[in-house]
């Protein structure tokens, strides 16, 4: 199989749609204090510009990634608490905060900040657009003429701060660029001359002018570490010499990952049922489950509808048994075994869990073992691998389905590796399992953070290590007393041996030896404790074997199975809407904002619409409009009213890219701000007879984007079917009586054909047959009851919706009443997205991405409700993300706990190609 996604080596992308590729990035890992730093001549410290790719891996800790000199002088940070993005500058004067919330840990941001020397001293740009704001804005007390601590003789970081203490960053960071005495300009907003906004995505650009005296740039092309040099992490490829000396890093952290070919990791978005919180490191590539027995850890990529995909996991801490594969997540379930459709190899037994049953299956594994998973959907089945052996094949549909670490209900602490093709060494996990030998001595007591004792370590008499010790130079770990292997979530589990010395001349000292590391052995999890055997590890021993997929995308312990493909944004098949195809998202659906002027407007769209949904926003309680041109288009229903058509839309027309309000204070109150929602059908003003169903009716379809407006006349008498001209099935219908005052009927398929919901009431759904007669829809039509409802002796109007892969989606999820609430993975970056509360009575809730341009989105209206938009964070506010949506609210309204909601949602592009949001 090969992607139709232009592929470099190893995974980097052609010019196809990226211009300009990236092919590695850093990985920085806070355990490991991880950081690039120099110190520069002093230069222009007026004039300047930095930008870089950033991908964030954990939230919730204070996070820089990048600053100059000490606490009191420069930094660009993620916020702790409040997960703003912040430029503290010379003790706070000129600094500023971002409104805009920074959680997205699945895709790459791009964030760039330029000083001028006047006006707004700093401007920061988020992915190529220009912030305008703020929560705090101290740039007007920041006058022209002052001196930045940027460019100044202190030490510069990249990847930490020196905040009263060293805080360093989690996450990746990619083609760093640092511009000295240029401030780089916009145009409109937009920063062109660092990126391209190329059919609403933002992609990297290079820069083409000077770099000046201090600038440099990062590509991480080289893998050498510490001493700044060109063969070094930090090389500057910009022409200068100004190359960055790295600490904490190795060269294993130079990995594939970049803004053109996006590997998944560990979502730490994607709750667990479990009283402590899991935690994750080496760039959301290592899981460590909570305290509690009960925990799931999630990949941030599905496995997609079609084709053949390979990943690989490594124990490092089973404890009483970790379970690996596949799951649909749940945000109130405690394991993710208990759940269906599911698929999981177990380390204790060698079994599966499959959809409830236990079958046996395979080999045991454990911390010694690599694990192959290969996803064939195309034949439906799946595989797993120990140590390159297939375990065997099972039958199992895993389309939709995310890579899955549980613990099991005994175990608590399970530690796990993943490698979804970035890193083959599992950041120093071991081929054949590691340590290769205990020495025979065991860590007996802390003398320093870096130095330890151990008793009888030392020959005295021949004043030399004792037999058995290590040597300087050795690469050693510890077990701990618990018999498991410490430090590995912070910095991995090797540590190197720089000396060996011994305690004293006398007594029992003398036959101690005193030993120092290159790193520390505190705050480490699982614990280095006094006790713990000191093992030694064969040199050579960390496997890497760069094995690549068919398209020569990876870098895999093993060679994926023939025509198994790593899963990455490279290799995911290419969408028919999209930011590189034809006809891009908003081709088909758009969100308009315009204010009332009291008289009739036109409003640019874009396309022809076929359908527009549209409401004042502003204070005084005013309906809904609908309004389709499948039948008369002077006409108007309101979805939060059981009303007949009006007549109030006289004078509406839809234009080549536009449409125009009629002449009425619904649509053209003055001064009122408005939203309209357009779909396209056909694209025409002319409807296509239809008769596939037992009724005839009239339809306006747009096969491609999944959507069609049906008109057709009941028969008010038995069952029957309507024909929707969609070519799939929907999995959503909305129904409604034009000629009389009767409630809308919704389907949706996760409620099923046996019950409905009512548009215009806040219901819970219901049981009734009289409205789709137990049956659901297929690709060609959809079936009414005798509900008068939806089939009396009248004319009614149908939408029907089917999803589109990386455009549209329709589902379900349960609530966890938490601001740390259910993350529902739609496959794209959401421009809109309505839910409703199926388990009990609320309101239909609507979000959109032009009211709410950043997160955290709560700027709500109500399809049943005539109601003024409604921002109240607390309970109705959603981070839209670059692959989904995460619930942020604990109100009831969508987040319910143990509640029950369906949705649906459309997309501003596809994570194929989405920037973080």
């Amino acid at each position: 199989m090969s992607s139709l996604f232009g592929i470099g080596a190893n995974g980097a992308s052609d010019a196809s749609f990226y211009d300009e590729s990236i092919d590695n990035s850093v990985r920085f890992d806070s355990g490991s204090s991880a950081r690039l730093e120099k110190t520069p001549s002093a230069s222009n410290r007026k004039v300047w510009t930095w930008g870089a790719w950033v991908k964030r891996t954990k939230i919730g800790d204070e996070r820089a990634i990048w600053s100059v000199g000490g606490s009191a002088h420069f930094a660009l940070f993620f916020h702790n608490s409040t997960h703003q993005l912040r430029v503290w500058s010379n003790s706070g004067q000129g600094s500023i905060y971002t409104n805009r919330i920074f959680r997205d840990t699945s895709a790459w941001y791009h964030i760039c900040l330029t000083s001028k020397n006047s006006g707004n001293y700093y401007e920061l740009y988020v992915n190529g657009v220009k912030e305008t704001s703020f929560a705090y804005d101290d740039r007007s007390n920041y006058p022209g003429g002052n001196d930045t601590e940027v460019n100044s003789n202190a030490v510069h970081y990249i990847g930490a701060w020196n905040n009263g203490g060293l805080q360093y960053f989690d996450g990746y960071l990619a083609d760093v660029n640092f511009i000295d005495g240029t401030c780089v300009s916009d145009t409109n907003g937009i920063l062109d001359e660092l990126g391209e906004l190329k059919n609403g995505v933002w992609i990297p650009k290079a820069y083409t002018g000077s770099y000046g005296t201090n600038g440099y740039r990062l590509e991480f092309k080289q893998t050498g570490t510490g001493t700044a040099s060109t063969s070094t992490i930090g090389a500057d490829t910009s022409g200068n010499t100004n190359h960055y000396t790295s600490s904490g890093l190795a060269s294993t952290d130079v990995v594939l990952d970049s803004q053109t070919n996006n590997f998944p990791v560990l979502n730490p978005l994607v709750v667990s049922n479990n009283t402590n919180a899991n935690t994750f490191a080496e760039g959301g590539l290592e899981g460590t489950t909570g305290n509690n027995a009960g925990g799931n850890i999630t990949g941030s990529m599905a496995i997609p509808s079609s084709g053949k995909w390979y990943f690989e996991f490594r124990p490092m801490a089973v404890g009483n048994g970790v379970f690996i594969g596949l799951w649909n997540p749940v945000a109130t379930q405690q394991f993710s075994y208990s759940t269906t459709p599911v698929i999981l190899y177990v380390s204790y037994n060698g079994g599966l869990r499959l959809n409830g049953a236990s079958p046996s299956y395979g080999a045991t594994y454990s911390t010694t073992d690599t694990i192959g998973v290969a996803v064939d959907v195309d034949n439906g089945t799946v595989t797993f691998y120990k140590n390159n052996a297939s375990q065997g094949s099972t039958n199992f549909a895993a389309g939709g389905l995310f890579p899955v670490i549980t613990d099991w209900y005994t175990s608590t602490n399970i530690r796990v590796r993943v490698n979804f093709g970035q890193d083959s060494t599992f950041s120093d996990a071991r081929l054949g399992g590691g340590a290769t030998s205990d020495t025979g001595h065991d860590y007996s007591a802390y003398i320093s953070a870096t130095t330890f004792r151990v008793n009888s370590g030392w020959n005295n008499s021949g004043g030399a290590p004792a037999s058995g010790m290590p040597a300087v130079g050795d690469t050693i770990q510890f077990r701990n007393t618990s018999n498991q292997i410490a430090g590995g979530t912070s910095g991995g589990t090797d540590f190197t041996v720089t000396a060996i010395t011994q305690q004293g001349s006398s007594g029992g000292a003398a036959n101690n030896a005193i030993v120092t590391l290159n790193r520390s052995v505190l705050s480490h999890s699982p614990a280095v404790d006094g006790g713990s055997s000191i093992l030694s590890v064969s040199a050579g021993s960390v496997f890497t074997n760069n094995a690549t997929d068919d398209n020569g995308v990876g870098n895999f312990v093993y060679a994926p199975p023939s025509e198994h493909l790593a899963l990455c944004s490279a290799n995911l098949p290419e969408l028919t809407i999209g930011p590189n195809s034809l006809t891009q998202a908003d081709d088909y659906f758009k969100t308009v904002l315009y204010t009332g002027n009291g008289s009739p407007a036109t409003h640019t769209i874009g396309f022809r619409p076929n359908w527009v949904w549209g409401k004042k926003r502003g204070t005084n309680a005013q309906n809904h409009w609908w309004i389709n041109d499948v039948v008369n288009i002077n006409k108007w229903l309101s979805s939060d009213g059981n009303g007949s058509e009006g007549s109030e839309a006289n004078g509406t027309t839809f234009n080549a890219t536009s449409f125009t309000t009629a002449n009425n204070d619904l649509f053209v109150n003055n001064n009122s701000p408005y939203v309209v929602w357009a779909w396209k059908g056909n694209g025409t003003g002319t409807a296509v007879s239809n008769s596939n169903g037992s009724i005839a009716s009239t339809v306006s379809a747009n096969t491609a984007a999944g959507f069609s407006v049906i008109a057709y006349t009941g028969n008010n008498g038995s069952s029957a079917t309507v024909g929707h001209g969609l070519g799939a099935v929907p999995q959503m219908i909305i129904i409604k009586s034009r000629d009389n005052s009767r409630n809308w009927t919704v389907y949706h398929e996760e409620t099923g054909n046996t019950k409905f919901l009512t548009l215009n009431a806040t219901n819970a759904a219901e049981t009734a047959s009289n409205r789709f007669n137990d049956t659901s829809p297929n690709s060609t039509v959809f079936t009414i009851g005798t509900s008068d409802n939806v089939n009396a002796s009248e004319n009614y109007i149908a939408w029907c919706f089917a999803e589109v892969d990386g455009y549209s989606k329709i589902g379900s999820y349960i609530g966890n009443g938490s601001t740390d609430g259910a993350f529902v993975y739609t496959g794209f970056r959401p421009a809109w997205v309505m839910i409703k509360k199926t388990s009990a009575t609320d309101n239909w809730v609507i979000i959109d991405s032009t009211r709410d341009v950043d997160n955290v989105a709560s700027q709500a209206l109500y399809a049943d409700g005539n109601f003024a938009e409604d921002s109240n964070v607390t309970n109705r506010s959603v981070d839209f993300l670059s692959n989904g949506f995460k619930l942020r609210s604990s109100g009831t309204y969508i987040n319910l706990s143990g509640g029950t909601f369906i949705y649906m949602a459309f997309a501003e592009a596809p994570f194929k190609y989405a920037n973080a949001r």
